[in-house]
């Protein structure tokens, strides 16, 4: 099995669109563990909107290409459109952050909140031991 994290994170309804996300991610993986939700300003972006952030640990038979374009379909699924994005509206965004220890995006792996997330999930995990 390999061992993902995956952020999640919206700037519009964002209740709704994190809980469907969460929701899309359960039934493709069986070994899941989420962390908090956490409020955040955008970074480098066009809209003023506040982002509400979390990250998932999980494990997956898919490769990481598969596991990248199965993030996409759900983003698809959500409603996400690339000409929302031209408006600063993210109605949900799934990126895999790290695929068995190899770090997938690292400027947002940098960020706080995905440090504070992650930390979280590898204490959750700890203890499940």
């Amino acid at each position: 099995m390999n061992e993902c994290f995956i952020g999640i994170g919206s700037n519009f309804s964002t209740d709704e669109y994190v809980q469907r996300a969460c929701l899309s991610l359960r039934t493709l993986f069986q070994n899941i563990v989420f962390s908090q939700m956490l409020m955040t300003d955008p970074v480098d972006w066009i809209s003023e909107a506040k982002f509400r952030n979390m990250v998932v640990y999980c494990n997956t038979q898919l490769s990481a290409t598969d596991l990248i374009a199965k993030l996409k379909q759900i983003e698809q699924e959500l409603g996400r459109k690339k000409e929302d994005k031209d408006k600063g509206v993210v109605l949900i965004d799934l990126d895999l952050l790290s695929y068995n220890g190899a770090i997938i995006k690292q400027n947002d792996w940098n960020r706080d909140y995905v440090i504070k997330c992650v930390n979280e999930l590898r204490e959750q995990l700890k203890n499940k031991q």
